[in-house]
Order: C-alpha cells, then structure tokens, then sequence
C-alpha cells in the first residue's frame, strides 16, 4: 500500500485525481454564504490542508486575498506554479493544520474534501481549531 506521504509527494496524480471538481462554483458558494451570514463577501481566505490549492486560487482569481497551507512542500511548489501559470500570486505557507501561525487574520477559512480526517485525537482537533480561531477575522475587525 502506498503511503500519504507518497500520494502527496506527487501533486500532479493527486490534482488529477481531484480535479474533476467544480471549483469555482464551490468557491462561489464560500463567498455567497460568507456574504449571507457576514453582510458582505470576504475579503481574504485561507484554504487549510490545501494540497493543489484549487479552492485558494478559485478566490485568488475572483479577487479575494487568498492563502493557503499544507505539510507538503511538493504541494506548495506545485500550487504556486499554478498560480504562476494562471497570472496569479499564492502565498503558501507549508506548515501543520494544528500547529500553524500567520500574522495575518482571515475573513473565511475552509479544509475542504476530508482533511480533518487527519486530526486522529481530541487534542489534535481541538489544536486545529485554537489554530484556526487564531486567525479568524472577528465581524467587529474593520
């Protein structure tokens, strides 16, 4: 059996395995609900677990400030050529989903797809969100 590592050490495979996505339409979903329960689209987003980056540069393309962050550095160098690719900057940070740190805060943070799968314990999960709410905008933060 081949090993997460592996499958993430191939980001190509794993872009082309996941790809069949409508992301746009996904991303057009976050911001609509971002919208409806915030008074106003985001404007900046970090996509967490991010492998391919699909979603973070969805939001990057339609204007949002977009980031995004996973354990992979092949994933990282492999989005951002995407980026490049598409004319777009990707700030990528390469880091855990339960030990991060951005000076930046968010408007909307997502891990899509089954990535909090990985979070095995309570503690890690509950890491992962003490992360998360880190960097989360509050409504009240300009």
């Amino acid at each position: 059996m081949t090993s997460h590592a592996a499958v993430y050490a191939a980001p190509a495979l794993y872009d082309l395995a996941f790809g069949y996505r409508d992301y746009a339409r996904e991303c057009d979903f976050l911001r609509r609900a971002h919208d409806m329960f915030r008074g106003q689209p985001p404007r900046s987003f970090l996509e967490l677990a991010a492998g391919p980056a699909r979603h973070a540069l969805e939001m990057a393309a339609a204007g949002v400030h977009a980031v995004a962050l996973d354990r992979s550095p092949e994933m990282a160098a492999y989005a951002t050529a995407k980026a490049g690719d598409r004319g777009l900057t990707l700030p990528y940070l390469v880091a855990d989903m339960k030990s991060f740190a951005h000076p930046d805060t968010f408007d909307l943070v997502a891990s899509m797809l089954c990535s909090g799968t990985y979070l095995l314990t309570d503690d890690a999960f509950a890491a992962h969100l003490d992360r998360v709410h880190a960097v989360l905008a509050r409504p009240d933060d300009g």
